[in-house]
């Protein structure tokens, strides 16, 4: 009985363990990267990024840091469940009287479904001169 439950054992660590295996034969090894862009958008003009580049399939983008001089600054999926971030420049200064706006957005995987505690994401942030 104890040889079972030590193989049983040894089995369900094993198995653990490789299911928490990522590609390249990564094991709980957290994974960031940074991404700046540099846009120029006229006063009242739009700006659209595809954010599928940045992440896979079933990642989850979010704002972490909301632009501040904009009519439209938000995270839309598509029916492809791509996301895309949308930015519309304010005609009028709201706040900023710099001609700047910086927007935050991280692309990482959905908590509930990492069991394995891996902290993969990517930040990008865009910078915008607004003329």
């Amino acid at each position: 009985m104890k040889n079972k439950l030590h193989y049983f054992v040894t089995a369900l660590v094993a198995f653990t363990f490789t299911s928490c295996l990522k590609e390249g034969g990564r094991h709980g090894k957290d994974e960031s990267k940074t991404v700046s862009i540099n846009v120029t958008v006229a006063r009242g003009g739009a700006y659209q990024l595809d954010l599928s580049q940045y992440g896979d399939a079933d990642d989850v983008a979010t704002i972490q840091t909301q632009a501040t001089d904009y009519l439209i600054s938000e995270i839309t999926q598509s029916t492809s469940s791509k996301y895309v971030y949308k930015y519309v420049a304010a005609s009028v200064p709201k706040v900023s009287t710099t001609g700047t706006d910086i927007v935050k957005l991280k692309i990482s995987e959905p908590e509930e479904t990492d069991h394995c505690k891996h902290t993969e994401q990517t930040l990008v942030t865009i910078n915008f001169t607004l003329k």
